[in-house]
């Protein structure tokens, strides 16, 4: 018996080493550099001792004055810095300021006050606990509910897990999702609040927004799905795909046409354009309810 129980106890070691040898789950993922945490710029954001800034894909935390920006900052310290941790991409892996034209303004003075000054590498991010075994970064952030999940159109490689990680933390209420800040919109209740918002999506807040879509148009540019909403606030929520997006979407997205009369939860940045308009440019931002 002793014998036995030895011999479980080395599998189990041996179970451990190699999982641990083996390095991070990077399925759907190109295995990228690795390095030690240096820096935590903010609640997305980390430099390695290389020099190398990194931004976390597919999420977005707080920051600035935002409210839970500091605890985002510090949820990403606890998990990082001066930790050996490896990167791997899922789609667009550089961003590269452009540098300004002669006689043009400098980009931050004019421009997104998180642009980074120099190039970034957009990465998954994985670290390697104190046990051996690897931790992959964004998820345990938006399990936690320091951030939220936030695909672009060039990363969404792990849109869905992200997106269920999400879905349990705020229905816990964790983190930033205990925030009235942060909360769940309803569409028809977004479309009062329109002369709030800005004329761009582009400076425009990041909303969850949710409700039944009861139109949907398109046409070669763009394509409209319209939430519908009582008559005293003029204009309706909608959301909107524009240009290029368009036919990307129509190539390998859900067409249109299936969103409507689907309970969805919608994700974009929103502007004011005679009511709310949510931008959005892959089908990832639309979660079907129902």
């Amino acid at each position: 018996m002793a014998r036995a129980a030895a011999a479980g106890l080395s599998a189990l070691v041996l179970g451990v080493f190699l999982a641990a040898c083996s390095g991070p789950d990077l399925e759907g993922l190109e295995k990228g550099e690795a390095g030690t945490v240096a820096q935590v710029v903010d609640g997305d954001t980390l430099v390695l001792e290389s020099g190398l800034r990194v931004t976390l894909v597919e999420v977005e935390a707080p920051f600035g004055e935002a409210p839970f920006a500091s605890e985002a900052r510090a949820g990403l310290e606890r998990a990082t810095l001066h930790r050996r941790v490896r990167l791997a991409y899922g789609g667009l892996k550089r961003y590269a300021p452009r540098a300004p034209a002669s006689g043009e303004a400098k980009a931050k003075d004019k421009g997104d006050a998180r642009s980074p000054p120099t190039e970034t590498a957009l990465a998954h991010v994985f670290v390697r606990s104190e046990g051996g075994r690897w931790i992959w970064v964004q998820e345990g952030l938006v399990a936690q509910g320091l951030v939220r999940v936030r695909t672009r159109q060039e990363n969404r490689a792990r849109a869905a897990a992200l997106l269920a990680a999400e879905a349990r933390a705020r229905a816990a209420r964790r983190g930033l999702w205990a925030l009235r800040e942060y909360r769940v919109r309803n569409a028809i209740a977004l479309a009062g609040e329109a002369a709030d918002l800005p004329r761009s999506c582009g400076r425009g807040p990041l909303l969850v927004v949710e409700g039944r879509i009861r139109q949907a148009s398109v046409s070669d540019a763009r394509a409209y799905l319209n939430f519908g909403g009582p008559d005293e606030y003029g204009s309706d929520t909608t959301i909107g795909v524009y240009g290029d997006a368009v036919a990307a979407w129509r190539a390998k997205g859900p067409p249109f046409a299936s969103y409507q009369n689907k309970q969805v939860r919608v994700r974009g940045r929103v502007a004011n354009r005679g009511g709310p308009l949510i931008c959005v440019d892959h089908p990832e931002q639309i979660e079907v309810l129902n």
